[in-house]
């Protein structure tokens, strides 16, 4: 399948595929509002988007190759923009030295932009590009991408995930959190990586300003190597709760997206064990270089 991409202003945007035009104006719309507002964020920045809509539309496009009647022709452009958008509000405060964003006020906000979006559009063939259905199907998948904390697997998952969700929010809520899964050590250890110099901004702050005693340096080493600890285990806890969240779709369907999309699951738990292990004894110097804090 041949993929045609709009390379205005250096964002790829696939239009390819799309039953409405104005999807990828949308889209495009969405990205440049990310680059602009949120380029200063080591995570939830453009490439991040760019990736959950990679996984949402692989994931849709894969169903829908074995599973027809679960992803209807306009669940695509509805996945494409809910992705593009399911990120586009970042409010948050700074709290004791860490970056505390506002669940679940940005995912709603940002769906709310989503929906405005889509009611803003160009007509398509005489009648708005979107009906309700679409805009409700957004906003829904939008909402799926919400964050909790998973104390007994100690991982993150999303609440409104369930053996109910649609197709739609199904392939945003994994395509989200999935980078262990779907794509592996190299992108599990970078999405770490980034979110600990996202969210630990008091910690970065005081390593680039070179600012830092040796007491601090201690602290802020065996941080760092909790953090890497806890990678660990929201590894194994999205392992552990994989068939928890494909519940409700067809059994075989389970089988092969396990088979063929979350197709990393030693690898990447082997990695996060790994880091672990490197970093325990890691010098300062190291491991301030290692986390990407300094480069």
């Amino acid at each position: 399948m041949v993929e045609a991409y709009s390379q205005e202003q250096h964002i790829p945007v696939r239009s390819e595929g799309l039953v409405v035009p104005e999807t990828a104006v949308i889209v495009q719309a969405a990205l440049h509002d990310i680059q602009q507002r949120h380029g200063d964020k080591a995570y939830h920045n453009v490439d991040h988007t760019l990736t959950v809509m990679r996984r949402t539309r692989m994931i849709l496009e894969y169903v829908r190759a074995l599973y027809p009647d679960l992803v209807a022709d306009r669940d695509i452009d509805r996945g494409y923009i809910a992705s593009a958008w399911h990120d586009s509000e970042q409010e948050g405060e700074e709290r004791d030295g860490m970056w505390v964003r506002f669940a679940p006020q940005n995912e709603y906000r940002s769906g709310f932009g989503a929906i405005e979006a889509m009611r803003m559009a160009a007509p398509f063939r005489g009648e708005p590009s979107y009906t309700q259905d679409d805009m409700d199907s957004v906003m829904i998948a939008v909402c799926h991408s919400v964050p909790a904390w998973d104390v007994h697997n100690r991982t993150v998952y999303q609440p409104l995930l369930s053996a109910q969700s649609p197709m739609v929010a199904r392939a945003l809520a994994y395509a989200d959190i999935g980078s262990a899964l779907l794509d592996g050590p190299a992108a599990l250890i970078a999405d770490s990586n980034n979110l600990f110099i996202e969210d630990n901004i008091g910690i970065v702050s005081s390593v680039r300003s070179g600012n830092v005693d040796s007491h601090e340096k201690e602290a802020i080493r065996r941080r760092i190597v909790a953090w890497t600890r806890l990678q660990v285990g929201f590894v194994m806890g999205r392992l552990n709760r994989l068939d928890q969240e494909l519940a409700g779709l067809p059994e075989d369907l389970q089988g092969h997206l396990k088979k063929d999309v979350f197709v990393y699951r030693d690898e990447p738990l082997i990695a996060a064990a790994m880091q672990l292990r490197n970093r325990k004894d890691m010098p300062y110097d190291e491991i301030v270089k290692d986390v990407g804090i300094l480069r």
